[in-house]
């Protein structure tokens, strides 16, 4: 996709307008934050004319539609964001840890859940991504080791209870 040739500002831009987009319903009305560790970001929002793209400025003026504050946390400091992409997963507090394992993810479910999930099996066969096969708890799991960390292929009904766990750790 178009996307993947994106520099890393309109990434970073997309990933937020994206995210205000799905979850609209949410948060129309409302006062909220928004996280990022692209510091160019909360300079670009506070530009008065800023010589950018006509998609960057659709973009922009999408997420100044809200009442959003942009909070700049520098990556390392970020223990949610890219959680599973990180190379180096930062050093988690041990109580942190302990909280967040209190739900557990059922490997073998998640394993069997990868031979059924459509959208996982459309990603075996891609060819952006480097699939490999690790063992977790005597299972094989397919993920993603083209960072240079592997990283697990969530099936879709696994990614909200996920997402959640990995989302209350901040």
């Amino acid at each position: 996709a178009t996307e993947c040739r994106y520099s890393t500002f309109d990434r970073e831009l997309l990933a937020a307008y994206l995210s205000i987009r799905h979850f609209l319903h949410m948060l129309q009305g409302r006062s909220f934050q928004l996280w990022t560790d692209h510091k160019p970001l909360l300079a670009a929002m506070t530009r008065i004319s800023p010589p950018i793209s006509p998609r960057q400025q659709r973009h922009l003026a999408f997420i100044s539609e809200f009442n959003v504050l942009l909070v700049y946390v520098p990556g390392p400091e970020n223990v949610v964001a890219d959680f599973l992409s990180r190379p180096h997963p930062p050093q988690v507090p041990e109580a942190t840890t302990a909280a967040a394992a209190t739900t557990p993810v059922d490997f073998q479910a998640l394993a069997a859940a990868q031979l059924t999930c459509k959208e996982t099996q459309q990603l075996l066969t891609s060819n952006s991504l480097q699939i490999v096969y690790q063992d977790i708890g005597g299972l094989q799991l397919a993920g993603d080791a083209s960072t240079g960390v592997f990283r697990p292929l969530v099936p879709v009904q696994f990614r909200h209870n996920i997402f959640n766990q990995l989302h209350d750790i901040a």
